[in-house]
């Protein structure tokens, strides 16, 4: 064949059109013509994006939220029903294997590393080659076998109430598999059964216009799902393995609810944006919990979290469904803070490599941190403590026994306990289906109760004020709003700052930030300046024990 005969090339385009897209043309030798160019010269790089437009297996992250683009590549397993983020190994890999294949003479790794970049560009300019956007209102769990979806209620859920009249109930509900483990519960929360939950948990074929990009590895057991294709979980059994750690190590059954849709939340497509870190001495179940967690996340990360601010720290969170922290610092700088709101929010993350272009991509994963002793935080903004849940895992077990939460006889420590739930399928069917009870309860509600377990609460507080030197203070020293007196303002940062070094053995915060948190405290509280003692000092409406104020209402006489 004549090389300008006018052939048909891939998608259309004339094979006689000589193009050199993502490569220069050929350079002669020592300064000499260069040759003609062939038709196996022509762009091999265009050829290759063709090739994987073509089998309709792969597709690129496309336009991020804020407008940055995606350029990570996946491929879909139909047989695993998700799609699976490409390393660039794994795209130079495969764009070698094409060229040993089409193009022999053009087979070595600088060709291969071409041919990708040109796929990007490719790729990136066909919206048809984008990875499909999973919905933020649809909470799907890929499963071996399928999918599951918790179904959203469209409507509050309603009951007669006097008078004939409909009454609202709150959002914050429990399905009826709830009270199966909860006992009791069940019957204080509803004692007439008037308010079923509504959410249901339907099965769905694994498809790629969902954009489910990783998988739970566990299977889906059909013959839990009903005539209409509702999957009906399975209430826990408490004499598992699995149902006898929960009833040991969270016997408060309020924060084992929390704990069951923490772990809910990390399972589910939806960002719910909280982190959650499992706070306790030591010897409680956490590292346990953080073993059955790595087995409903394979694809998890151990994250040091004093290095989450360093240039190369997002490179491991890519694709990765958990963060998993086993160690945090005595002090979570402000940087590390700003860091870990994005990431917990699954906000766009600028990902850089040693020696790799730099390129932004969204996380995926929920972070779990094991907690022996809460860590002092440099910024205290609302925000930051939103986002942040701490669940208290507070039975100890000793070295040897340890009787049981109800005084019964003692049960002995189990070296590796962990495996016998992990290793067993029956073990992590039964994890799966009290997951997928807290997961109904997430859906019915909207998301996290706003009212939380009492225990936590506790420890939240307890957490702030070891935290935050600030609020430590203004609790010790019994600090109130006054609108009747005038402090001097340095007497009490004076105060402040002898308090926490001498006392709580800490670094004191500045002044500006001091005051920050004070108004926090007390927005009502008045600062200005006064004329006293021929100076004028700058003084709070606070009163603080210990501080004389230099003007105080109460000490006036009042006329008989």
């Amino acid at each position: 064949m004549n090389d300008t005969a006018t052939t048909s090339g891939v998608n259309g385009r004339p094979n006689n059109v000589l193009s050199f897209r993502g490569n220069a043309a050929p350079k002669a030798a020592f300064g000499a013509p260069a040759p003609k160019a062939t038709l196996s010269d022509q762009a091999f790089e265009a050829d290759f994006a063709d090739h994987l437009k073509a089998t309709e297996e792969y597709a690129i992250g496309g336009k991020l939220p804020d407008g940055d683009d995606d350029c990570s590549f996946f491929r879909w397993l139909p047989e695993q029903g998700y799609w699976d983020r490409c390393s660039e190994k794994d795209m130079a890999a495969k764009a070698l294997s094409w060229l040993r294949l089409e193009r022999k003479d053009k087979a070595n790794a600088g060709h291969a590393a071409s041919c990708i970049n040109t796929a990007v560009l490719e790729l990136m300019g066909d919206r048809q080659c984008w990875l499909p956007k999973k919905s933020d209102r649809r909470a799907i769990v890929p499963l071996k076998g399928g999918y599951l979806e918790i179904v959203k209620p469209d409507e509050p859920i309603r009951a007669p109430g006097a008078a004939g009249s409909e009454e609202v109930f709150d959002q914050d509900v429990f399905s009826p598999t709830y009270g199966q483990s909860l006992g009791l519960r069940q019957a204080i929360l509803f004692p007439e059964d008037v308010a079923p939950s509504r959410a249901s948990i339907r099965v769905l074929a694994p498809r790629k216009e969902h954009g489910i990009t990783y998988q739970v590895p566990a299977k889906l057991r059909m013959d839990q799902v009903d005539g209409e294709g509702h999957y009906i979980p399975k209430p826990l059994d408490p004499h598992s393995k699995f149902g006898q750690y929960l009833d040991l190590f969270q016997p408060d059954l309020e924060v084992r609810a929390l704990l069951q849709e923490a772990v809910a939340s990390s399972l589910m497509s939806i960002c719910f944006e909280k982190a959650f870190f499992l706070v306790g001495s030591g010897s409680n179940g956490k590292s346990t919990f953080l073993h059955i967690l790595r087995a409903l996340h394979p694809r998890n990360v151990s994250l040091r979290l004093e290095k989450l601010d360093g240039t190369f720290a997002m490179a491991p969170l890519v694709g990765k469904s958990a963060y998993i922290v086993t160690e945090t610092p005595k002090v979570l700088a402000a940087s590390i803070q700003e860091v870990l709101k994005a990431l917990i929010s699954r906000d766009p993350i600028q990902v850089e490599a040693k020696r790799k272009d730099a390129y932004t991509t969204l996380p995926i994963g929920t972070l779990f941190a094991s907690v022996n002793s809460w860590f002092t935080v440099s910024g205290h903004e609302h925000g930051f403590w939103r986002k942040v849940l701490a669940i208290p895992f507070n039975v100890r077990m000793g070295e040897k026994t340890h009787e049981s939460a109800n005084g019964g006889s003692e049960k002995k420590r189990e070296p590796d306990f962990h495996l016998q739930i992990t290793e067993s399928e029956e073990e992590m069917a039964q994890v799966l289906d009290w997951v997928l009870e807290g997961a109904l309860r997430l859906m019915e509600r909207g998301g996290f109760s706003e009212k939380l377990p009492d225990a936590v609460v506790a420890l939240a507080e307890q957490n702030r004020m070891e935290s935050d030197t600030t609020m430590a203070y203004m609790a010790d020293r019994d600090a109130t709003y006054d609108s009747g007196v005038c402090t001097d303002k340095t007497a009490i940062y004076a105060d402040y700052r002898q308090y926490v070094l001498e006392e709580l053995g800490k670094k004191p915060v500045n002044a500006e930030d001091f005051w920050k948190r004070v108004r926090e405290k007390f927005p009502e509280a008045g600062i200005y300046q006064i004329s006293h003692g021929g100076k004028k000092p700058r003084v709070a409406e606070i009163r603080v024990a210990g501080i004389k104020p230099l003007r105080d209402l109460a000490d006036l006489e009042m006329p008989v």
